[in-house]
């Protein structure tokens, strides 16, 4: 074997099992990103959407619930007083 091989093959065929094993790495990554990573990206896009929408969504709940809360809160100061009112009138019926 002289100066011109490698592991017994020529300096040519080592080239060529080099670009062959290059490219089959370069179409590997390029059908794992069309078949793989795209569609992920696609999913994840999808998702943070949807997280968005949900947030804006519990945000609108959430006003409308502290809305509710000071509503019901006048509610119930005006039942304690009905309440009162009601009270008083019956002591006033039952004192004749």
């Amino acid at each position: 074997m002289g100066p011109h091989y490698f592991f017994g093959l020529a300096w040519s065929e080592v080239g060529t099992i080099i670009s062959i094993i290059v490219v089959l790495i370069g179409l590997f990554m390029w059908l794992s990103r069309i078949a793989i990573t795209q569609p992920m990206e696609a999913s994840i896009r999808s998702l943070m959407d949807t997280i968005d929408r949900l947030t804006k969504n519990i945000e609108r709940l959430g006003t409308r619930y502290d809305e509710l809360d000071k509503r019901l809160d006048a509610q119930d100061i005006q039942l304690t007083k009905h309440s009162k009112d009601i009270k008083e009138l019956y002591d006033r019926t039952e004192r004749k």
